[in-house]
């Protein structure tokens, strides 16, 4: 038994040492040719920087100053050696290897030298400038590495033997004649070796089962604390007592706790809405489902309480799940919808009434000279091209906020600019506003109606709050978009609110030009479905500036 242990010990110290030795010898290896291949960059870079075309003796001195083993030659573009530092007559050269692969680090054996090295050519000012190291001395080192590792290998091995010899004598041997002093009671004859190695396998095989039961256990241990302390969820898991016994990280994160602090405390110190609170206390005491919303640090949050039925939960011993979903996103959307659906209804309502009346005029008779129904009729047709408006603007709006593109293509945004400004022209000349243009050819990828609308809506804000005489600047470059105006401009109050849908700075302007206040939402949502960013600075009384990134 012991011969065979110190076998074993022996072969298996010689295969770690030799793979050890191995390993770190090809590492070493790989390190100084890294090491080298590094110099010869640098050297490389070195000659690029003095070599200047004709400075050939210069250069020869400045890489010899470098070091006395780095060897530079200059070479014509037919191959011809028009310098060599190692001062020896060389034929063509144009079909090495290293002229053949610029840039990379070539080694090979040297004719010339009668040694092997590591050559790196580049090209600088119409010749290939060529520099190459020994290699001899890399190999040097490795023989040395591995003269040196041998001996290393025989004396841990030497070392291995003799520490095995004491273990063996210290500890197995002890072992060995308590299981002969077994044998001998139980009166069964079996081999020292066979007995041992059976009892060793055995020992072996609950080892590795109990490790593989460990294992599993710590990986499923480990599964469950990833998925819970990773949910978007708050989890929290309360005794019959409604004591914390679980909580994971995102609710840790909500309430500003350290789990180490809040275990075993009451669900109290969580949550101080009475509701909640009353909430949790009817599950635990009455065995039922419940849910609410409830509002924490500005966000509203749905409770699900429900009482858990599991093996490890008893009567007497019952826990109670508590699950907080985020629901502010939904709640806040929900209240969007609410108040722009109240906002719809009130803007169509406008014209609508508008529209009813004048008709109801001209049908009872009220208005019964021609001009009075001429006049009637013309405001029900604005009333009208006004309410279709708002529709279409709507539509528009609803079609942007679902992300729906229509067809993509090409667009040429100077030109619908300039379509533009041709239809805004008679409200550009009646307010006698001066035009800066400066466009440039810019192509862009997007719907040609989506591209009209964002810059008519710019436009005719531009318009609409501009003072009589004053001016709009627009530059259309590669990359961004610019409109300026020396309009009554924008508050700081109001700058945070003039993207949302039906908002109006000034209502009665608005109101004169057909405004429906859904122009900068649209603007803005343009924006978001092609990627656009969008930035509005304004001072009151002096004027805005939009400014539309592209990329």
């Amino acid at each position: 038994m012991k011969r065979k242990i110190l076998w074993i010990e022996i072969v298996s110290t010689i295969l770690a040492l030799l793979i050890l030795f191995v390993v770190s010898s090809i590492y070493v290896n790989n390190q100084n040719h890294k090491t080298a291949e590094d110099e010869l960059n640098s050297y490389s870079n070195i000659a690029c920087e003095v070599f200047d075309g004709d400075n050939f003796d210069e250069l020869k001195t400045v890489m010899t100053k470098a070091s006395k083993e780095v060897r530079v030659t200059v070479i014509d573009t037919v191959g011809e050696v028009i310098i060599d530092s190692s001062l020896i007559e060389a034929d063509n050269h144009l079909d090495r290897e290293e002229l053949q692969k610029l840039g990379e680090c070539v080694t090979r054996y040297s004719d010339s030298l009668e040694l092997n090295m590591m050559y790196l050519a580049k090209i600088d000012d119409g010749y290939y400038i060529r520099v190459a190291l020994p290699v001899e001395p890399l190999n040097t080192f490795i023989n040395n590495y591995i003269g040196f590792g041998l001996i290393t290998l025989l004396v841990v091995l030497s070392v291995s033997i003799v520490i095995t010899s004491f273990l063996y004598n210290k500890t197995l041997k002890p072992i060995k004649n308590e299981i002969n002093k077994l044998e001998t009671a139980l009166g069964h004859e079996i081999t020292d070796d066979t007995d041992f190695e059976l009892l060793s396998s055995k020992i072996n095989e609950l080892t590795l089962l109990l490790d593989e039961k460990v294992t599993s256990l710590s990986n499923e241990k480990e599964k469950s604390k990833y998925i819970l302390d990773n949910m978007n969820q708050g989890l929290i898991l309360l005794n019959s007592d409604g004591k914390i016994e679980l909580i994971n990280k995102y609710s840790l994160s909500l309430f500003g706790f350290e789990q180490e602090y809040i275990l075993d405390k009451n669900y109290m110190y969580l949550f101080r809405d009475i509701n909640v609170q009353e909430k949790i206390k009817d599950c635990i005491n009455n065995n039922q489902e419940e849910q609410l919303i409830f509002d924490l640090e500005g966000r509203k949050f749905l409770l699900y309480i429900n009482m858990l039925k599991t093996s490890w939960s008893s009567a007497t011993n019952s826990h109670v799940a508590l699950l907080m979903v985020d629901v502010t996103l939904q709640e806040n959307m929900n209240l969007l919808k609410r108040e722009f659906f109240a906002n719809a209804s009130h803007e169509l309502k406008s014209p609508l009434t508008s529209i009813i009346g004048y008709q109801q005029l001209i049908q009872q008779g009220i208005l019964t000279s021609n001009e009075e129904i001429q006049d009637a009729t013309l405001r029900t047709i604005n009333e009208a091209q006004r309410m279709n408006k708002l529709i279409i603007e709507m539509l528009d709006l609803s079609r942007l906020e679902n992300n729906v593109q229509t067809i993509l293509e090409d667009v040429n945004f100077s030109k619908i600019i300039n379509d533009c400004l041709l239809e805004l022209k008679p409200s550009i000349e009646k307010k006698k506003i001066q035009l800066v243009i400066k466009l440039d050819d810019v192509t862009l990828v997007a719907s040609q109606s989506d591209l009209y609308k964002l810059i008519k809506n710019i436009l005719d804000n531009s318009i609409v709050y501009n003072n009589e005489n004053g001016k709009i600047e627009i530059n259309l470059s590669k990359n961004e978009l610019i409109i300026s105006d020396t309009g009554i401009g924008i508050s700081k109050e109001d700058l945070d609110h003039i993207f949302e849908r039906f908002y109006r700075v000034d209502k009665a302007r608005s109101k004169e030009s057909s405004g429906t206040g859904l122009g900068l939402s649209i603007v803005k949502h343009i924006c978001l479905l092609y990627g656009y960013k969008i930035d509005v600075d304004s001072t009151l009384g002096k004027g805005t500036k939009i400014t539309i990134l592209f990329s």
